[in-house]
């Protein structure tokens, strides 16, 4: 009698143990699918944030162009040739930069940004 006693409370635990250790892996294996996916949410989300960063720099680059593009045209724009030479890039710089900030825009109203700084430029 009481060796049924201790082999049905030993089966009992080894029973529960079973059960505890399929619900942990199966909590385990949820928690894991759920942090990976959140990791590679986060990994899109870093590569729009570079994107973002990267766009922005080209545009400042393009607009110190234009800057000096400017200066050319005050510095040598006496002559009609040399003129129209740096007009010509001053407003393709003004295009490309215009059309840079409206993708910059775009970008960072997708990200939930203010663009209220890009709106003054």
């Amino acid at each position: 009698m009481k060796n049924n006693s201790i082999k049905s409370n030993l089966l009992l635990l080894v029973g529960f143990m079973l059960v505890f250790i399929i619900g942990m892996g199966t909590f385990t294996f949820i928690s894991l699918n759920r942090t990976t996916s959140r990791g590679q949410e986060d990994v899109v989300t870093v590569n729009k944030y570079i994107d973002l960063v990267d766009n922005s720099r080209n545009i400042q680059v393009t607009f110190k162009k234009q800057v000096q593009a400017w200066k050319d045209l005050l510095l040598r724009g006496s002559d009609q040739t040399q003129y129209n030479k740096y007009f010509d890039q001053f407003t393709g710089y003004n295009k490309e930069v215009l059309i840079g900030l409206t993708g910059l825009k775009t970008s960072m109203n997708s990200l939930g940004m203010d663009v209220a700084s890009v709106d003054k430029v």
